[in-house]
């Protein structure tokens, strides 16, 4: 069976002349089933929606913070480096993504660029959620809501956590499928669309030893082969 075509957005710097992508990426992807495509952000409209039309899904990948000025608030000390190309780029992806029923992963940074570019806004800094534990250990439990996610991670799942920054206001279009012990939304999905999840942990990192991990890229990956163009 031909693999499902996913778009895989890249680690950028502004006024670098190069994208990056690390191979747990990919591999999470292969190992799933998809064909894994890395794009590099470009300042183009037409090209964005070329992209978009062409993926049969999309992840849209961890990285540094979104720019606070695209939800309406000024940028904090605590706020870290931010790129605008990345920003504008993934959000016009993510846009698109969700107007189209493309099926589509956020991780990390993803969750937070799908609910800005649906109108949501972000926390510029928490604390505690960076861990000093092996990347592919977890360090802390989401509770799972009554939604597709409990299907697939179980009511309470053990996570891993490198992030400052969280989701805030959650747009309107999407609705919390996890939280932390402490309050923060771990995850969200939006409930008219196939697959339009994103979450605060990095799955990618744990798919070696939890199940819950592999099982999230297999449904993602499983709804794209079902979107195939």
């Amino acid at each position: 069976m031909e693999r499902p075509r996913i778009l895989i957005t890249t680690q950028y710097e502004d006024g670098a002349d190069r994208a990056t992508l690390r191979l747990t990426y990919t591999d999470a992807i292969i190992q799933a089933g998809g064909l894994a495509l890395a794009a590099t952000p470009i300042n183009d409209a037409t090209y964005v929606e070329e992209l978009v039309s062409a993926a049969d899904g999309i992840l849209l990948i961890g990285g540094d913070d979104v720019a606070p000025e695209l939800y309406g608030e000024k940028q904090s000390e605590m706020c870290g480096l931010v790129s605008h190309l990345r920003d504008s780029f993934e959000i016009s992806i993510a846009k698109l993504a969700a107007t189209r029923g493309v099926p589509t992963l956020g991780i990390c940074r993803g969750i937070q660029v799908m609910n800005v570019a649906l109108g949501g806004s972000l926390f510029q800094h928490i604390d505690g959620h960076m861990q000093t534990l092996p990347k592919s250990e977890p360090s802390h439990f989401v509770n799972v809501t009554d939604s597709p996610m409990l299907g697939i991670c179980g009511k309470r799942s053990a996570v891993n956590s490198f992030h400052h920054q969280a989701v805030n206001r959650v747009a309107k279009e999407l609705e919390i499928c996890a939280l932390s012990d402490d309050g923060n939304v771990e995850a969200v999905f939006m409930p008219s669309h196939p697959f339009f999840t994103g979450v605060q942990w990095h799955p990618e990192l744990m798919i070696k030893n939890d199940s819950g991990a592999r099982r999230l890229f297999e449904a993602f990956v499983s709804t794209a082969r079902q979107n195939k163009k």
